[in-house]
């Protein structure tokens, strides 16, 4: 699908972009400047997934523990009925 831009400065931008992604060496401040704001969202990005990652590590250890302390109930009954 092609994509739409609202004007040809827009376009413009665009092609620079990735006219200098493919060229590696000749680097506007543009493209730099932007670049520069991509990787702070990135970076939040990834804090985000982090925190996120965290939390559900945090999640899966208490549920873990849970069905460990009740099978260790579990086992302590069944050894008692049989003594």
């Amino acid at each position: 699908m092609k994509k739409m831009y609202r004007n040809k400065e827009m376009r413009m931008k665009s092609k620079r972009i990735t006219k200098e992604k493919r060229t590696n060496n000749r680097k506007t401040t543009y493209i730099r400047k932007n670049r520069r704001k991509t990787t702070k969202a990135k970076e939040r990005k990834n804090g985000r997934k982090r925190e996120e990652r965290r939390k559900w590590r945090e999640r899966k250890k208490k549920r873990k523990n849970k069905k460990w302390r009740k099978n260790k109930m579990r086992r302590i009954a069944g050894s008692n009925t049989l003594v």
